[in-house]
């Protein structure tokens, strides 16, 4: 009698601590949706004043946890940032990075589920327009012309955050992280026209960050 209550004390308890953690570690497919704001620093090369930046940042990411029960997961990430543009003095900035991810967390924790998640950025993307005013040598009078800027983005990302499960299958998501990077302008466009680029502008910048994220995730 005593070992049936003490199995059913056991049983039960495995029970409520699989519900009270995330439930999508049980998940083939997880999608996550999350928002938030990065905040990068640039720094150029020598004699060059460093400089910061901000974004509110939206990341879609889907990931295939291959091995039941194995707290792993690995997938694909899509994060949009807008960027103020005033940081990069022009008038818009909007970022864009394609990554692929690798995620671990730790089961049976009761109340949140703990985890880590690794992020390499296959292709990234800063796009800036502004405009710049020369006085005309010939003429002297001051001329605007439109500009346009292309930078791609590179490295590596490291969030660490937790998951609140409130459904099955469902958990909220909050995430701190870091990045660390570099940003190489890649495109200089003047009224339209492409300019050549000397060797220094096209020496990349180191670019790191940090981001807090939160989001919700579904499990199928």
């Amino acid at each position: 009698m005593v070992t049936s209550k003490f199995q059913k004390a056991i049983l039960t308890a495995l029970i409520v601590g699989a519900a009270l953690t995330a439930s999508s570690a049980f998940a083939l497919v997880a999608g996550q949706v999350q928002v938030g704001k990065r905040w990068a620093e640039f720094e150029p090369g020598e004699g060059q004043d460093k400089y910061g930046a901000q974004a509110t940042e939206m990341v879609a990411s889907v990931h295939v946890d291959p091995i039941p029960l194995v707290p792993v997961s690995a997938g694909a990430s899509l994060a949009l940032q807008t960027w103020n543009a005033a940081d990069f003095n022009a008038k818009t900035a909007a970022g864009s990075e394609l990554g692929l991810e690798v995620m671990a967390w730790v089961p049976m924790v009761p109340f949140l589920t703990p985890y880590a998640k690794l992020r390499y950025v296959v292709m990234g993307k800063i796009l800036t327009e502004g405009e710049v005013t020369e006085t005309n040598e010939l003429t002297g009078i001051p001329v605007t012309s439109k500009t346009a800027a292309q930078r791609a983005t590179s490295g590596f990302h490291l969030n660490l955050g937790a998951k609140f499960s409130v459904l099955p299958l469902v958990s909220v998501l909050v995430e701190l992280g870091n990045g660390f990077g570099e940003a190489q302008l890649e495109e200089y466009k003047k009224a339209g026209v492409k300019e050549t680029l000397s060797s220094d502008a096209k020496k990349a910048d180191k670019m790191n960050s940090r981001a807090l994220l939160i989001g919700v995730e579904v499990g199928i």
